[in-house]
This record gives C-alpha cells, structure tokens and sequence, in this order.
C-alpha cells in the first residue's frame, strides 16, 4: 500500500493539505506516493515499513523531519530535493 492509499482511507484532500505532523510508522506501506496535498506537513514518522526508495518525497516540500529506521531502503538520494529538511532518523 501506498502512503496516498492509506491517506485516502482516512483523510479527505482538504484533511490532507491541512496535516503538519503524521505517523504512519508499522503499516507495511511500500511507496511514499503521493497526491501533493501534503503541502503543510512538517514531520513524517515512516519507520518500520517497506520501503525501498524515497521515490515522491520531493512532492511534500515543507518537511522538517523524517524517520525513515527500519526500511530497506536501497536509495536515499531523493532526500537532496528536500530543501527544509532539518533532522533524519
């Protein structure tokens, strides 16, 4: 599953664009595919999951703060897009 699908499950595209802080760590998600509505979050808990690439994480700009532990990943050079990255884990 993907981040957007799992979004979808919870949270309209208003919902989405108005989020600064999400945790989805431990839900077998593989993708960090997303719409663009996550244009206000700041912090994204993403550990313990599937990913392989951080393919999509330039469609989130305003990201301060990542975790990404726990994931094998293959790829992390898509962290560079990420203008306000502050702190990875």
């Amino acid at each position: 599953m993907t981040l957007q699908e799992y979004l979808n499950s919870y949270l309209t595209k208003e919902e989405q664009q108005k989020i600064d802080y999400i945790n989805v760590s431990n839900k077998n998600l593989t993708s960090l595919e997303n719409d663009g509505n996550l244009i206000n979050l700041e912090q994204l808990w993403f550990s313990n999951n599937k990913l392989t690439t951080l393919k999509g994480i330039e469609l989130i700009p305003n990201l301060e703060q990542i975790s990404i532990y726990n994931n094998p990943l293959e790829d992390i050079s898509d962290l560079k897009k990420l203008k306000n990255l502050e702190w990875i884990w």
